[in-house]
């Protein structure tokens, strides 16, 4: 993306950013964090439905071909953060920030991965591969919590 210059690269934020959206519910909301970050707000959903939400996102941004208005048939991958309000943090500031480690987490893992907090790490590993059975899973696409 970096080689096609700056206009380029906000085009194909913007058709991620609508990759997501199509996994999105009505009250759910996609915020621009800054560079090529995003935020997902999912009000009204448990873990469970978060981390299936996360795998339909994760899924949608890479099997979609970008700028190929522009003549151009790029794919990326996005690696993701999760964290649930109250089960991992107190407020706002601090479920932001658990989803940000989770994010580094998994971009330092390889990249192109799920990493989700969680207090009973097994229950959450075995919730996941419950709700993808998907190869990803099997190739260790989705990181267990510590």
């Amino acid at each position: 993306m970096d080689s096609h210059g700056h206009l380029v690269g906000a085009k194909t934020l913007k058709e991620i950013a609508e990759a997501v959206q199509s996994c999105l519910d009505t009250h759910d909301r996609i915020v621009r964090y800054g560079g090529d970050e995003f935020v997902v707000i999912l009000p009204r959903h448990s873990k469970a439905e978060a981390v299936r939400k996360t795998l339909c996102i994760k899924e949608s941004v890479a099997n979609t071909p970008y700028l190929q208005k522009e003549g151009i048939d790029l794919h990326v991958t996005a690696s993701f953060g999760v964290a649930t309000f109250p089960e991992d943090a107190e407020d706002k500031r601090s479920l932001l920030a658990q989803a940000d480690q989770c994010l580094f987490e998994s971009k330092d893992h390889g990249k192109n991965r799920i990493k989700v907090q969680g207090r009973d790490d097994r229950r959450i590993y075995c919730l996941m591969q419950a709700i993808s059975m998907n190869p990803a899973w099997m190739r260790g696409h989705i990181l267990p919590t510590r």
